[in-house]
């Protein structure tokens, strides 16, 4: 999971299906690996929680990705 790269959380949240889940994954960027939790908040939105990371993802009713938020970085990626 290359977390500078938005579409691998798409991948992510597909893996982890509407429910969530835990999901074994590789940050190279850390160098190491480790889990990401994926919890379902209802409304097309989701809590995720890689090592240190925590964000909130929405998608459409497509299932894409449309907006990643970062709040503790305060950074917002839309689509």
């Amino acid at each position: 999971l290359d977390n500078n790269v938005f579409h691998h959380y798409l991948l992510l949240l597909y893996r982890a299906g509407t429910t969530g889940g835990v999901i074994p994954v590789f940050v190279p960027q850390d160098g190491q690996a480790g889990s990401a939790t994926v919890r379902a908040k209802g409304n097309r939105t989701f809590d995720l929680e890689i090592g240190s990371l925590k964000a909130v993802a929405s998608t459409d009713a497509d299932g894409r990705l449309i907006k990643l938020e970062v709040p503790d970085s305060n950074v917002t990626v839309e689509r």
